[in-house]
């Protein structure tokens, strides 16, 4: 897989990301909805969400705005720099976006069979029917057992949304679940985890897993 990370000079706060996406939504045109993943028949939030991996994400990295283009969405950026000026409009503020730095990379998710570590940052891991099953655990083993089987079938779904094959069983232990709270996300509370875990599978540099990956939600970062 190809990845493409842009990250800007600009500041910007956390909960100001969703408002960068439909900036950049809108500048890019609603027909390009890899940039947004509505049907692309009108404005990213009004119509139906389309179900795939988002191909391209936004966050915020020390401060500053980044996007994480993958594959498609790596080639459908070319619309987005087409215009010369990135000139956007973000929660009423004109923003004159600065590029500080682009890197295109090959990617495999291979790790030989290696035990990697990563910090997983504010992962929306739960739906209702997980969270029931969480609430009811007994105790903290019961409930971290859960959590793993949740994020390695999402890391399982992610490897096969590209093609890979991961290895069966997969191997994830979470090491050190650092925060546990309350957050809110389109309008509705979801329970989100900051963690430590370990996984036999080599996993791109700030990919987003779990509900609100394409903005900020889920960042995944190799320790």
């Amino acid at each position: 897989m190809r990845i493409l990370t842009i990250t800007f000079s600009n500041p910007i706060r956390p909960w100001e990301i969703p408002a960068f996406r439909g900036a950049v939504a809108e500048k890019v045109g609603y027909e390009h909805d890899l940039f947004h993943n509505h049907d692309n028949s009108g404005g990213f939030e009004s119509n139906e969400f389309i179900h795939r991996y988002p191909m391209v994400q936004y966050k915020q990295h020390r401060g500053k705005p980044l996007m994480l283009c993958i594959d498609a969405g790596v080639d459908a950026v070319q619309h987005f720099f087409a215009p010369g000026k990135l000139d956007i409009t973000v929660s009423g503020k004109p923003m004159q976006l600065q590029v500080d730095k682009l890197d295109l990379r090959e990617h495999r998710f291979d790790s030989n069979g290696v035990m990697l570590q990563y910090h997983l940052r504010d992962w929306l891991g739960l739906n209702e029917e997980n969270y029931e099953l969480y609430r009811e655990s007994r105790g903290l083993v019961e409930q971290l057992t859960l959590l793993e089987k949740v994020l390695s079938n999402q890391l399982v779904a992610l490897c096969h949304a590209f093609g890979h094959h991961p290895p069966e069983p997969l191997d994830l232990r979470i090491l050190n679940l650092q925060n546990s709270r309350w957050a809110e996300y389109k309008k509705v509370k979801l329970r989100c985890f900051s963690l430590e875990f370990s996984v036999q599978l080599n996993l791109p540099m700030n990919i987003g897993i779990g509900k609100g990956s394409s903005t900020g939600w889920g960042v995944a970062r190799k320790l």
